[in-house]
């Protein structure tokens, strides 16, 4: 991490993190009233930290339900060699793929779908198998939603203030 990059994320740096995350779409006016600084010092700072690559996006929240994809499941896959540039593949072309994580352990893949049934989870899963097998894929539906949010920040505030204490 550069100096610019932490000169950034002092404790109102990481209170502006922790507001675009809740919400992206605050006014900057708001915005700089939740984290007690102007506008021109938070809109200063928001450009900063997206120019040096600390925001990377903004992205909507969808209902999936709404959608048409009410279904969320999570597959987990392991596969080797060449293969693994093969699931890869498959999850940028599949529209269903909401997310594809590479993860070790006993999986090679997580892979988060969003579909309209269970018929519709089967033929992503049949998709997915042609190209790498079956030998050692699963699925798990989501049961409900956690209802829970928790913004990227709160965590990294906790790690700062324990290295400058």
């Amino acid at each position: 991490m550069s100096e610019d990059w932490e000169k950034l994320l002092d404790d109102a740096g990481w209170n502006i993190l922790d507001e675009l995350q809740r919400n992206a779409r605050v006014s900057f006016a708001e915005l700089g009233r939740r984290v007690g600084l102007s506008t021109p010092a938070v809109l200063e700072r928001v450009h900063k930290m997206e120019a040096c690559g600390i925001i990377l996006g903004y992205h909507a929240k969808l209902d999936r339900a709404k959608t048409g994809m009410p279904i969320t499941a999570f597959i987990r896959l392991s596969v080797l060699g060449d293969l693994l540039q093969r699931v890869i593949a498959i999850a940028e072309k599949l529209d269903e793929v909401l997310e594809c994580h590479r993860v070790t352990g006993t999986d090679s893949f997580v892979i988060k779908v969003g579909v309209s049934s269970v018929e519709h989870i089967a033929g992503t899963v049949r998709q997915i198998c042609a190209v790498c097998g079956d030998d050692d894929l699963h699925y798990s539906f989501l049961s409900g939603d956690a209802s829970y949010y928790r913004a990227d920040t709160d965590q990294k505030k906790e790690k700062k203030r324990a290295r400058t204490s």
